[in-house]
């Protein structure tokens, strides 16, 4: 079996990180749990082929194994929407939240253009939880992979031109000025999912 493990998934794909012998020393595993610990959970939102990510970990054979932290993700199909829960296990403890997914697809218009692209995907995500963000911490705006926090409501997702640094979302683009103001209209299709019965799956 692949690095040494007895036992594979049958169905889908799993990736195996063995750690380097950087890692081996207790305060190099220590710094490395803690930038796991770091990982948000909507990490998974928009990676629509990755449903669950697992932390394990074991010292000589598979019979040491030990799951320390579990992220997953399951999508219910709603009207023209879809309703994301996410579980994050870590520590004996879970927390989910829940999030009402919408997207659009859009032809892009002849001043924007990104290459060839005819058309494009736009998406939002929003928190259909009871529960609050930690300190009500800012949601990011997602090409993806979350790039960076942004004064919104709601998680933006759509295929940004980003700075060098994939850090920001470059300002002086043309596409991504076009976007922008194509994402208003995400407003409207969640409030027609929902009154069109999304709002039963939460």
């Amino acid at each position: 079996a692949a690095a040494g493990l007895k036992k594979v998934p049958a169905q889908g794909t799993t990736i195996l990180l063995p750690l380097t012998e950087e890692f081996r020393g207790e305060a190099k595993r220590a710094e490395l749990a803690d930038k796991i610990g770091e990982i948000d959970p909507l990490l998974l939102l928009f990676l629509n082929r990755v449903r669950r990510i697992d932390v394990v970990e074991r010292s000589g054979d598979d019979e040491d194994a030990a799951t320390t932290r579990s992220m997953r993700r399951k999508d219910v199909a709603s009207g023209t929407a879809s309703v994301v829960t996410l579980t994050d296990a870590v520590g004996g403890g879970e927390t989910t939240t829940t999030w009402l997914v919408v997207k659009r697809e859009v032809e892009t218009v002849s001043w924007a253009r990104r290459g060839d692209a005819a058309k494009t995907v736009l998406a939002a995500a929003f928190d259909a939880g009871a529960a609050r963000r930690a300190d009500d911490e800012p949601l990011p705006v997602f090409a993806f992979l979350p790039i960076a926090p942004a004064n919104l409501a709601f998680v933006l997702h759509a295929d940004w031109i980003l700075a060098s640094s994939r850090e920001t979302v470059r300002e002086d683009s043309a596409w991504n000025q076009w976007l922008r103001s194509e994402a208003a209209s995400l407003y409207v299709d969640a409030l027609r999912a929902v009154q069109a019965g999304a709002g039963q799956a939460l």
